[in-house]
């Protein structure tokens, strides 16, 4: 069966000349559904992909030692994507980044707690710092103790609903 010239041809999705204006209109139609679903399919593959594919570490930039970090809850927005340290003759000095994946800006209560070489706290009571993460966007924090004891430390981390 052989289609008009003015008709959209379904079977093979290429648009043939239009000669009123309402087949204009049905084939300008057609051609932004159709190129619609092409990016939402190639999106929709990117996404699972990336969901698929392992990303590799070095891609990824330095790994986060999850054993120093202590959540008092999950985490679904916010991440530490760069935890370092490093020993100076006064003490030790850490530096924390925050990645909040969300579009909504999202509160954290951070502290960290100085380790002696044994592991020990070295201080009492470590009060509670917060910040604010402004939505998709990182945040750094650096802490420092002047203590020459401190050897290493555990960073806690809360959203504040249970302490």
């Amino acid at each position: 069966m052989d289609q008009p010239d003015s008709e959209i041809d379904m079977k093979n999705t290429s648009l043939i000349a239009a000669e009123t204006p309402s087949q204009h209109l049905a084939q300008h139609t057609f051609a932004r559904r159709a190129s619609l679903h092409c990016v939402q399919s190639t999106a929709c593959m990117a996404l699972l992909l990336a969901l698929v594919v392992p990303i590799p570490a070095s891609a990824a930039g330095p790994a986060v030692d999850d054993a120093k970090i202590e959540y008092y809850e999950p985490m679904a927005n916010v991440a530490v994507t760069s935890l370092s340290s490093a020993a100076s003759g006064k003490g030790l000095a850490v530096s924390v980044v925050f990645t909040n994946s969300s579009s909504r800006s999202q509160g954290v209560y951070y502290r960290v707690v100085w380790l002696d070489q044994t592991g020990n706290a070295i201080s009492g009571r470590v009060p509670w710092s917060g910040i604010a993460i402004n939505g998709n966007s990182a945040q750094s924090v650096s802490l420092t103790t002047a203590d020459p004891a401190a050897s290493s430390y555990r960073l806690q981390l809360s959203l504040g609903k249970n302490f």
